[in-house]
């Protein structure tokens, strides 16, 4: 559902008019894995949306200005030290990849001029936003990585990944409306729309899965709580039966020794006077043995 290698070469030639020359006036990163650049050429301002996400990882202009950001964290923060105010030189594809390169400039102390390069890994799972500087070397970086085909980490050389063996063939770009000559912002519309109504209805089924996940745990817990008050209700039918056991055994406590693992009384309260079994703890003592019993009947 990414952007194809195709499609990301059609918007790039449709960036590249529109913001180079011009200047990056402030960085968001309003998600994981989304960065806003706001750029302003001349009297246009544009907000370019940069998204990593393993499954929708792609690159173009908001058509409507967004949301103020949240406080510099992480890896917007490396950006904005190193990118805030700088000009963008150039928007260019890496030959037949998916990866975008946004070279800009920042002055040091001197302000003597360094290469600076923001760099957009759009292929999809493994996507990736670092930044360079001039001899590539990673400012910072939004994911780590330390598997067998390279590793990455800050201070590091960045290690480009490896061009694709087989050139994949060349994907439609009709799939979104664009209209040359018509919007100017219909390709980055037409691209907007197609992946709000993805990531909408993926947002849903997060929404739904965590909803029953909440429910099966609630009724989980109902279920064991039923058992419990179940298994207590049943041991309640019997209460009145050692409610009189420990009266009885009140009765014969002077005929009962320690010890004893059981007694048998004649039931007081029964006109019958049938002979009653009473089981006893031989740990306790008779009058804890009473104590016992009246403690289950409550």
């Amino acid at each position: 559902m990414a952007l194809s290698t195709a499609e990301i070469e059609a918007v790039v030639r449709d960036l590249k008019p529109r913001l180079e020359g011009g200047r990056i006036e402030r960085i968001d990163q309003p998600s994981r894995h989304k960065l806003i650049l706001s750029i302003r050429n001349g009297p246009a301002r544009y907000w370019l949306l940069i998204c990593v996400h393993p499954r929708f990882s792609r690159l173009h202009l908001l058509t409507i200005r967004p949301d103020q950001g949240k406080p510099a964290a992480g890896f917007c923060n490396v950006v904005r030290q190193h990118m805030t105010g700088a000009p963008i030189k150039t928007i260019r594809q890496i030959h037949n990849d998916r990866i975008v390169v946004i070279e800009s400039e920042e002055r040091d102390r001197l302000m003597q001029p360094h290469r600076v390069s923001l760099v957009a890994e759009l292929i999809g799972v493994g996507s990736n936003l670092l930044v360079l500087d001039e001899s590539d070397r990673v400012l910072g970086l939004l994911f780590r990585e330390g598997s067998s085909r390279r590793r990455l980490s800050p201070g590091g050389q960045y290690q480009p990944l490896d061009a694709p063996a087989v050139l994949p063939p060349k994907a439609r770009t009709d799939r979104f409306a664009f209209i040359p000559g018509g919007d100017p912002l219909s390709l980055s519309r037409a691209i907007q729309a197609h992946y709000a109504r993805l990531e909408a209805a993926e947002e849903v089924a997060r929404l739904r899965a965590e909803l029953l996940g909440a429910v099966g745990l609630a009724l989980k817990r109902r279920r064991r709580r039923l058992r419990k008050v179940t298994a207590e209700l049943e041991k309640a039918e019997d209460a009145e039966t050692i409610r009189r056991k420990g009266e009885l055994l009140k009765i014969a406590l002077p005929h009962v020794e320690p010890g004893q693992r059981e007694v048998v009384v004649e039931d007081l309260f029964d006109p019958a006077r049938p002979r009653v079994t009473i089981e006893l703890n031989p740990v306790l003592s008779p009058e804890d043995n009473i104590g016992s019993l009246f403690n289950q009947y409550k």
